[in-house]
């Protein structure tokens, strides 16, 4: 096999491993909507759960039936009360049977749509990290990729051309001085550089507001190559495993999370890359 053939091959078997984590985090993210979209359902029960309440206990008055059917259901008052004032649809939940007891109905089914939330943002958070170190484990694996092919010869023409990568990262990951070849800026126009593609700024500007939430260093050069890695894979991934329109979404979703907001994510996230920094 030639040495673009090797390259090939290598950043093929590189790019399995981070689409599998990147689907196994877009199916946790649609399980929690999922989970999301159950909680909310809640405030269709509203009229129900006011009315067998009040079939249950005669005695208890409609503003009393609609402060306890809100605390059942975990719902403000006024929320209730528009239910049942606007004779909203009366939906019955999933599993009611007419012999049993309703607030201990109420009870058990809140409890349930609660915890299938926690348990889906749980597994979200858990491939979410996956997700990232497998995309870490991409970089390295293309970098050494990428050492090697040059090291055999490759030319910086054509480890742009295998790669789908800008020049100044081939050169990067090469270890090649820019222009030992070709000039940077004939590199990026045989790479076909793209307008938002991260630079220098983004990673210094993510690692001053990373320093502001009280992540190390370390930490905040582990995210910086995870910012790499995304982009990485968003140029050379659906060449090697397939455009999954999910997957690419879920990346260039990160990426824009990543490069203008790393507040929305927790410190934590970033120092668990780096397990001792910060």
């Amino acid at each position: 096999m030639t040495a673009s053939g090797d390259l090939a091959a290598a950043i093929r078997a590189a790019a399995v491993t981070p689409a599998a984590a990147v689907d196994a985090y877009c199916a946790a993210l649609d399980a929690m909507r999922r989970a999301v979209d159950g909680w909310e359902t809640r405030k269709e029960w509203a009229s129900f759960a006011f009315t067998a309440l009040r079939a249950a206990d005669p005695a208890l008055s409609e503003p009393a039936a609609i402060e306890l059917t809100g605390a059942y259901l975990r719902l403000s008052a006024p929320t209730v009360a528009h239910a049942v004032y606007a004779r909203l649809p009366k939906r019955t939940p999933p599993g009611w049977q007419a012999d049993r007891v309703i607030g201990r109905f109420l009870v058990e089914t809140m409890n349930g749509l609660r915890r299938d939330m926690e348990e889906a943002v749980a597994v979200v958070d858990e491939t979410h990290q996956a997700a990232a170190a497998a995309m870490l484990g991409f970089y390295d694996a293309v970098t050494a990729a990428v050492a090697a092919a040059a090291a055999a010869g490759l030319s910086s023409r054509r480890l742009c051309r295998v790669t789908r990568m800008p020049g100044s990262t081939v050169l990067a990951m090469a270890r090649r001085p820019a222009g030992e070849r070709l000039s940077e800026r004939f590199l990026g126009w045989v790479a076909g550089s793209r307008p938002g593609t991260v630079s220098e700024a983004d990673l210094e500007l993510l690692g001053e507001r990373l320093a502001k939430m009280g992540v190390g260093p370390q930490a905040a050069r582990a995210a910086g190559k995870l910012l790499r890695a995304l982009e990485l894979f968003a140029v050379a991934g659906p060449r090697y495993v397939g455009d999954a329109a999910e997957r690419q979404q879920c990346v260039s979703t990160e990426i824009e999370i990543i490069r203008t907001a790393p507040a929305r994510h927790p410190a934590e996230f970033w120092r668990s890359l780096t397990p001792g920094s910060g």
